[in-house]
């Protein structure tokens, strides 16, 4: 019989430790750790989030049809951008 590992577990995760033994933020992909908390102390996840729609709206603007789609990401992209900028006017304190 094979022997199961609860490494991973839920348990080890809600009394506080992390199951892959470093700080939780500095888990996971470069990119989300860019997004997330970058170095600098800025939140960039805001502008990363409107840049990726900027390129969604201009992608569907060449589509004859889909103007509306496009408005509504346009309104996404505003909302990413005010999000930003409270992200930025407002920081969090860290411990």
């Amino acid at each position: 019989m094979k022997e199961v590992s609860l490494k991973y577990s839920l348990v080890s995760v809600t009394e506080g430790g992390n199951p892959h033994g470093d700080h939780p933020r500095t888990a996971g992909p470069r990119h989300q750790r860019l997004a997330g908390d970058p170095p600098q102390g800025q939140p960039l996840g805001g502008y990363l989030v409107a840049a990726w729609l900027a390129g969604i709206i201009v992608n569907l603007l060449l589509i004859p049809g889909s103007y509306d789609i496009a408005l509504r990401d346009f309104g996404l992209l505003l909302a990413a951008l005010t999000l930003a900028r409270l992200a930025t006017a407002f920081p969090t304190q860290r411990a």
